[in-house]
């Protein structure tokens, strides 16, 4: 009989464990750094540097290659339209299990040249705010700060950006059920 009690303990202690919440904080101030709150103990991820360097396009195995046929292409297009169809599927359902405790992007955006600046100051709202609309009426956040910022002394563009996001472990574990069977799909 004891170990029923036993049993019930672990199990409820199990059941508890899945209903608590986890936060996930995420910031990039010219570092990407990922931390972790479950049950309020925080667990630092990783802190990721920024790297600068391109990739060398090698145009000589290119050359090598053969044309694929059109029944490939059909076939690739038809796998990118349901890959995208369950991409959609699965970013909505993320959205509704999850809570966006704070959203902050600041982007300083600069140039030489103060045309190319008002230009990129466009192009720069014209992307962040109609996405921030998106994420609004998706899952609204509970405090958000969005700004873009003509910077004409720095020539570049920089992010400051922080999400801090919430969820519980049974969401999670639904999350990748998900997934994974609309990946089975897939493949």
């Amino acid at each position: 009989m004891v170990w029923l009690y036993v049993l019930l303990a672990v199990f409820a202690i199990l059941l508890l464990i899945l209903f608590v919440p986890i936060n996930l904080i995420a910031e990039y101030q010219e570092e990407l750094k990922v931390k972790i709150k479950f049950m309020g103990i925080p667990f630092s991820i990783s802190s990721f540097g920024v790297n600068n360097a391109k990739e060398n396009n090698d145009k000589s195995s290119v050359k090598g290659k053969k044309r694929k046929s059109s029944k490939n292409v059909w076939y690739t297009a038809k796998k990118i339209g349901t890959i995208l169809k369950t991409a959609k599927k699965v970013i909505i359902y993320i959205a509704k299990k999850i809570e966006i405790n704070f959203l902050k992007l600041i982007l300083y955006v600069g140039d030489k040249d103060a045309a190319a600046v008002a230009i990129k100051y466009g192009q720069a709202n014209a992307i962040i705010y109609p996405a921030l609309s998106a994420v609004n009426n998706i899952n609204p956040p509970k405090r958000v700060i969005a700004e873009v910022v003509p910077d004409f002394l720095n020539e570049k563009v920089e992010a400051d950006f922080e999400i801090d996001v919430k969820s519980s472990v049974f969401n999670l574990l639904l999350l990748f059920v998900l997934i994974f069977r609309e990946y089975r799909k897939i493949v």
